[in-house]
């Protein structure tokens, strides 16, 4: 078909405009929600090619009678015994000459970005260090507190190109300084 999708296809929950459940053909006007039954994906295989909404619907937390139960207290109070640490993360990327070959340096840059922009949790520090005979540290931690740093370590990614030879226990030593 000749639209995108904007519903679940259950593959990359981190899809950028994936907004909704799809669903069954008969229950959905607009063909962007429609479940694809033809579709070889797990949603498919294991669910009789039924959409994410009618297995949801299905469900049999769906299907029980609303509690009627009442809520006697519904304040809470709540004491921070210890501070959370913040999550330190540190990305090692291989831009040895080994990377020309199989289109594998696009596909690291794009596997590196995928994670900046949709699992680096926000509040965690992120360091970048690329490798070929020894370290070079990219970025220092930098606190992922705004879209602008996202882009920022995104950016720094997307410039690596590959030569030279190869040497991960340098980076491996950088990265755990």
């Amino acid at each position: 078909p000749a639209y995108s999708n904007v519903a679940s296809f259950l593959f990359e929950p981190y899809s950028a405009g994936v907004t909704r459940f799809c669903d069954a053909d008969f229950k959905v006007s607009d063909p962007r929600h429609r479940h694809n039954k033809d579709a070889d994906n797990l949603l498919n295989k294991f669910c009789n090619a039924r959409s994410a909404a009618e297995v949801i619907r299905d469900h049999e937390d769906f299907l029980r009678p609303i509690s009627s139960a009442t809520i006697v207290n519904s304040k809470f109070n709540f004491r921070l015994v210890v501070e959370p640490k913040r999550d330190r993360v540190v990305i090692v990327m291989d831009t040895s000459s080994s990377m020309r070959s199989d289109n594998r340096m696009q596909n690291l840059i794009n596997a590196v970005n995928n994670y900046i922009a949709f699992t680096l949790k926000t509040g965690s520090e992120c360091a970048l260090i690329s490798f070929t005979s020894g370290p070079t540290v990219l970025q220092n931690f930098i606190l992922v507190d705004s879209p602008a740093v996202r882009r920022q370590l995104m950016q720094s990614v997307s410039k690596l190109t590959a030569g030279g030879s190869t040497c991960i226990g340098g980076a491996v030593q950088e990265a755990m300084k």
